[in-house]
């Protein structure tokens, strides 16, 4: 049995994290949400990798390909998590 729910997306799937059920990248630890808090931070889909060396240009295409057709949902979780710090 496997933890991982796919999605629509190749390289996205839902997995059990400490804020719920959360898309990551599929195989890896890595939210959806991180891959979109550093593109943000760097600007650039070389900043991300920078950043998570281990990933591939087309994982980090595919999270950001997600985040677009799910902004309210990402969005959600990058709101939750920054709460979270504040407390």
């Amino acid at each position: 049995m496997t933890n991982e729910i796919k999605t629509e997306h190749p390289y996205i799937c839902y997995r059990k994290t400490a804020a719920g059920m959360e898309p990551c990248i599929v195989g890896t630890g890595i939210a959806v949400r991180y891959v979109v808090a550093q593109y943000r931070h760097f600007g650039t889909v070389e900043g991300v990798l920078s950043a998570y060396p281990h990933l591939r240009h087309c994982q980090v295409h595919d999270a950001l390909s997600y985040f677009y057709d799910h902004v309210e949902e990402i969005e959600g979780f990058l709101e939750c998590n920054e709460e979270r710090a504040w407390q």
